[in-house]
């Protein structure tokens, strides 16, 4: 089948090595670092870099027949790209003191969520998304209408 890989540092780079080891028929390693792009794709996998697609799903489907990744492996861990404005809040609840960031993090923390919704975006229905990304905030909704109507794994 085939495995989009979301995140190129140690964690993605390992699973793109996985996937090719274990014979996955389509391998595509996501990134925007040109380094990290480089590498996995000397070790074999296609890649996508982020800055030259404005719509990821579109280019996913283009290499998958049009049915999108069989599964897609979540590596992003806490972004540092991508969500300007989830970031200054982020860095506001940081510079606040141990107790009150604490509870704003709680009542209104805000994960940057991009990766999580790529992933739901370019996984085939039926497919299988794989978080080793971390989200720790409590305020973004998961979008579960859709993971439920793509009968995402």
């Amino acid at each position: 089948g085939s495995v989009v890989v979301l995140g190129l540092g140690p964690i993605g780079d390992m699973a793109c090595r996985i996937a090719l080891h274990r014979g996955a028929g389509t391998v595509i390693g996501v990134d925007l670092v040109p380094e990290r792009l480089e590498r996995v794709r000397a070790r074999g996998a296609e890649v996508l870099d982020l800055r030259e697609h404005d719509d990821l799903a579109a280019a996913v489907k283009e290499r998958t027949g049009g049915r999108g990744a069989d599964s897609v492996i979540d590596a992003v861990g806490a972004e540092a790209h991508g969500s300007p404005v989830n970031k200054m809040l982020q860095t506001v609840a940081g510079l606040l003191p141990g107790k009150l960031a604490e509870r704003a993090m709680q009542t209104a923390g805000v994960d940057r969520l991009a990766a999580l919704y790529t992933a739901i975006d370019v996984v085939r229905r039926g497919g299988t998304i794989s978080l080793s990304g971390v989200y720790g905030g409590a305020a973004d909704p998961m979008p579960m209408l859709t993971l439920f109507d793509k009968q995402v794994t």
